[in-house]
Protein backbone atom coordinates (compact mmCIF):
# COMPACT_ATOMS: atom_id res chain seq x y z
CA UNK A 1 0.00 0.00 0.00
CA UNK A 2 1.25 3.35 -1.15
CA UNK A 3 1.74 6.39 2.09
CA UNK A 4 -0.93 7.87 0.18
CA UNK A 5 -3.11 5.40 0.21
CA UNK A 6 -2.78 4.63 4.03
CA UNK A 7 -3.20 8.38 4.54
CA UNK A 8 -7.04 7.83 2.79
CA UNK A 9 -7.48 4.62 4.57
CA UNK A 10 -7.21 6.34 7.86
CA UNK A 11 -9.19 9.98 6.76
CA UNK A 12 -12.14 7.26 5.39
CA UNK A 13 -11.89 6.29 9.32
CA UNK A 14 -11.43 9.80 10.81
CA UNK A 15 -15.20 10.04 12.23
CA UNK A 16 -15.42 6.69 13.72
CA UNK A 17 -14.87 6.91 17.48
CA UNK A 18 -11.44 5.15 18.33
CA UNK A 19 -9.21 3.99 21.08
CA UNK A 20 -5.17 5.18 20.65
CA UNK A 21 -2.73 2.83 22.74
CA UNK A 22 1.09 4.13 22.45
CA UNK A 23 3.66 2.26 23.71
CA UNK A 24 7.68 3.06 23.79
CA UNK A 25 10.16 0.22 24.50
CA UNK A 26 12.85 2.20 24.13
CA UNK A 27 14.67 1.67 19.95
CA UNK A 28 10.72 0.55 19.20
CA UNK A 29 7.76 2.89 19.10
CA UNK A 30 3.60 1.37 18.64
CA UNK A 31 0.86 3.14 17.92
CA UNK A 32 -1.99 0.88 17.69
CA UNK A 33 -5.22 2.53 17.10
CA UNK A 34 -8.16 0.62 17.50
CA UNK A 35 -11.66 1.71 15.40
CA UNK A 36 -15.47 1.06 17.07
CA UNK A 37 -16.18 -0.59 13.62
CA UNK A 38 -13.56 -2.91 14.16
CA UNK A 39 -10.84 -1.47 12.22
CA UNK A 40 -7.21 -1.24 13.93
CA UNK A 41 -4.00 -0.01 12.60
CA UNK A 42 -1.02 -0.46 14.22
CA UNK A 43 2.15 1.91 13.21
CA UNK A 44 5.43 0.37 14.43
CA UNK A 45 9.05 2.46 14.49
CA UNK A 46 12.18 0.85 15.40
CA UNK A 47 15.14 2.72 15.01
CA UNK A 48 18.34 1.28 14.39
CA UNK A 49 20.33 4.39 15.78
CA UNK A 50 19.93 8.01 15.53
CA UNK A 51 19.79 8.38 11.57
CA UNK A 52 18.14 4.62 10.48
CA UNK A 53 14.83 3.49 11.12
CA UNK A 54 12.34 0.37 9.85
CA UNK A 55 8.82 1.05 10.19
CA UNK A 56 5.47 -0.92 9.51
CA UNK A 57 2.39 -0.54 9.18
CA UNK A 58 -0.41 -3.37 9.53
CA UNK A 59 -4.08 -3.14 8.67
CA UNK A 60 -6.45 -5.87 10.69
CA UNK A 61 -2.88 -8.18 11.08
CA UNK A 62 -1.73 -7.72 7.63
CA UNK A 63 1.53 -6.09 6.44
CA UNK A 64 0.54 -3.44 4.28
CA UNK A 65 3.55 -1.05 4.47
CA UNK A 66 7.05 -1.49 5.26
CA UNK A 67 10.02 0.91 5.00
CA UNK A 68 13.09 1.96 5.97
CA UNK A 69 14.48 5.49 6.64
CA UNK A 70 17.49 7.95 6.95
CA UNK A 71 18.13 11.05 8.40
CA UNK A 72 19.26 13.44 6.23
CA UNK A 73 19.65 17.59 7.03
CA UNK A 74 16.24 17.79 6.45
CA UNK A 75 14.32 15.22 8.07
CA UNK A 76 13.29 11.67 7.44
CA UNK A 77 13.30 10.19 4.06
CA UNK A 78 12.93 6.59 2.52
CA UNK A 79 15.30 4.50 1.26
CA UNK A 80 14.41 3.49 -2.05
CA UNK A 81 16.20 0.22 -3.41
Amino acid sequence: MKFDELVQWCLDRSTIPRTDIYTDRGSRIDHVVKYENGDELHHIEIYKNSEEKHIQDIINGKTVRSADFIFLDFGWREVIA
